[in-house]
């Protein structure tokens, strides 16, 4: 998991976006249970838990799996870092 502090839902696409295009699959899998129907159901309201929507807006699920390679994780951080860094300097 990669959290990118101080970036918004539509940031957090873009970036996504740019390193698909990449090649790299990643991801958001992190949903506040608060956005679940049966949270919801129960009277959850995400805006009273809002570190868990910024978590969810700043969070992007990078591969891991077991067998991954140096070179597979080089072309990881080299697709994130080039996504990242324009949506940043903004």
């Amino acid at each position: 998991m990669l959290r990118i502090k101080g970036i918004n839902e539509e940031s957090r696409d873009l970036i996504i976006q740019s390193i698909l295009e990449k090649g790299v699959s990643v991801n958001v899998h992190y949903i506040p249970l608060s956005e679940l129907t049966f949270y919801k159901k129960m009277g959850y309201m995400t805006k009273d838990y809002p570190v868990s929507l910024d978590v969810y807006f700043q969070g992007i699920t990078l591969p891991t799996y077991y067998d991954i390679s140096d070179k597979q994780i080089e072309e990881v951080v080299n697709a994130v870092v080039s996504a990242v860094e324009p949506i940043i300097r903004k």
